[in-house]
């Protein structure tokens, strides 16, 4: 399973969130600081622009491309038309997608993210009422090659994971599934490796010091 460290991007700073609402917010400091200290342990670090996720259009596009020349980077917040879309593809690997999922999928992302079952958009705002391996399943059909999951209720909580939402969205699909949310030691990744996850996005657990990266990738080997 693979290891994947977040940078959240507020007001050009890298900050976590707790479930999302940004009237609970932590600033750690200058993003591209932060990719260059987890380039020496990965190939992909996962970057949302919060910005550009709570106004739906990319805004922090200027330190992405700071960070595209530091590592591998995909790429999610606010990408809702195929002119978003071309904008993030030019500097990032991958983009991420939720509230809206383009035709051509092969070099996206799409991501759920999800409250009592149920997968919410718009910045985590807006309820769809649309059961999540409802919409896994629906999204493999039309050929959707990766999903992200997140749990908001667990997002920045390091409270752990939601292991019954993952067991259940990981055997529903055959596409590789990334998880996220709640993540507070290493224990954790390894139940979630024990799922058959493809890999674990993790965050707050990074920066609050509860492990190391290189800790990380070892107990999801």
């Amino acid at each position: 399973m693979k290891v994947i460290p977040a940078i959240d991007i507020m007001d050009g700073k890298a900050v976590r969130l707790v479930q999302g609402d940004p009237n609970k917010k932590r600033v750690y400091g200058e993003p591209a600081e932060v990719a260059e200290a987890f380039a020496e342990c990965v190939d992909l670090v996962h970057v949302v622009d919060l910005d550009g996720a709570f106004e739906g259009r990319p805004v922090n596009t200027g330190t992405i491309k700071k960070l595209s020349g530091i590592v591998r980077v995909q790429v999610g917040g606010g990408i809702r038309s195929e002119k978003a879309l071309a904008e993030i593809l030019e500097c990032a690997a991958k983009a991420v997608v939720s509230t809206w999922v383009p035709k051509e999928l092969s070099r996206v992302v799409v991501s759920l993210d999800v409250r009592d079952g149920v997968v919410f958009t718009r910045g985590w705002k807006e309820r769809t009422d649309v059961d999540v391996v409802e919409c896994a399943r629906r999204l493999e059909s039309r050929g959707c090659k990766e999903l992200i999951v997140t749990d908001i209720d667990s997002d920045g909580t390091l409270e752990g994971p939601n292991m019954e939402l993952i067991k259940r969205v990981v055997r529903s699909v055959e596409v590789p599934v990334t998880i996220a949310g709640g993540i507070s030691c290493l224990g954790d990744i390894r139940k979630i490796k024990e799922t058959g996850a493809a890999a674990v996005i993790i965050g707050k657990a990074l920066y609050e010091k509860k492990f190391g990266l290189e800790e990380a990738i070892e107990s999801a080997r």
